[in-house]
């Protein structure tokens, strides 16, 4: 004789325990569940040739704003100083190189270059010394003397400037991709590059033989990331 409750098959319902037909309706509850459970998801995924094609796409768009940028740029450099030469543009080699060409010109004259010299430009284009320089005076004469080394002074201040507006630019296109509207991203571009030309026209310091780098974010002046946030 079997025991109550031994085998839950025989077992009554006014007992409270399961009976035959109710777990056989649990069971089935529990295979549909099981079947959604294993059910397979279907995600939307951008294949590899997509995310190629998109990103060549936004290269392309970065790049010819970024050189419509500097051309503007370039342009009017040309029409504000005097006796500028088609300008080419500084790597990062050439900074160094004409650092060393600097330096070595600024001892061969005897200038103390243990003090950090702020240059700048005048309304003329001409190398000024913004910085209560002991020797301001020659070393201004210096770049009145040599054209290609204010050629060279022009080329490096642009080459921290065409670095900034590069970055700005990758961030001009990073708002687009995560949703900001043409319209106000455009705006935002024009602004802090407006705002990284200006900073460039303050100048470039000399210290320790190497050009500090306004732009960098260590620098207290920097104004071209913090300018027009969105």
């Amino acid at each position: 004789m079997n025991v109550l409750g031994a085998n839950p098959s025989y077992t009554n319902a006014a007992s409270g325990l399961v009976t035959p037909q109710s777990e056989s309706s649990e069971q089935k509850a529990r295979t549909k569940t099981d079947s959604v459970n294993e059910s397979p998801s279907y995600r939307v995924s951008i294949s590899d040739d997509e995310q190629s094609h998109s990103m060549a796409e936004r290269d392309k768009k970065v790049s010819e704003k970024y050189e419509a940028s500097v051309n503007e740029i370039v342009e009017q450099q040309s029409a504000s100083l005097e006796d500028l030469p088609p300008l080419t543009f500084f790597t990062e080699a050439d900074v160094e190189n004409y650092q060393q060409t600097l330096m070595a010109e600024l001892n061969s004259r005897g200038i103390d270059t243990s003090e950090p010299i702020d240059f700048g430009f005048d309304y003329q284009g001409k190398v000024i010394v913004k910085n209560d320089h002991p020797d301001k005076a020659a070393i201004e004469a210096i770049f009145e003397d040599d054209m290609d080394l204010r050629n060279g002074m022009v080329k490096a201040s642009n080459y921290f400037l065409f670095q900034e507006i590069y970055e700005l630019h990758q961030q001009w296109a990073d708002k687009i991709d995560s949703g900001v509207s043409e319209e106000v991203a455009g705006a935002w571009l024009v602004n802090t590059v407006q705002s990284a030309v200006s900073k460039s026209g303050e100048g470039l310091t000399l210290a320790d033989g190497k050009f500090a780098d306004p732009f960098s974010s260590a620098s207290k002046n920097t104004q071209a990331l913090k300018a027009y946030q969105l």
